[in-house]
């Protein structure tokens, strides 16, 4: 069975970050969901890049992955206090 990844993501979060780490990830065949940590089916990315998230943060809660993956820098999770406190 495939690993499981959890990418969160949120808006204005850096485009290449998050896209490129996706990819990778799938193409060595990890099942990766993109979960938004807003309550917004899409989001935009820094440099205006718009994403379809496949779920919402508070959705997958309950949910067990083997890694979890927060693409972006510490200013930005300063912003989201769901992630701050996910994270520290």
């Amino acid at each position: 069975m495939a690993p499981k990844v959890l990418v969160i993501a949120f808006k204005d979060v850096e485009d290449t970050e998050l896209v490129v780490t996706v990819d990778v990830l799938r193409r060595a065949e990890i099942d990766v969901t993109v979960a938004n940590l807003n309550d917004e089916e899409y989001f935009v990315c820094s440099r205006k890049t718009t994403i379809k998230a496949e779920a919402l943060f508070k959705d997958i809660l309950d949910k067990d992955f083997d890694a979890v993956i927060v693409p972006g820098t510490y200013k930005f999770y300063v912003k989201h206090l769901g992630i701050f406190c996910l994270l520290f």
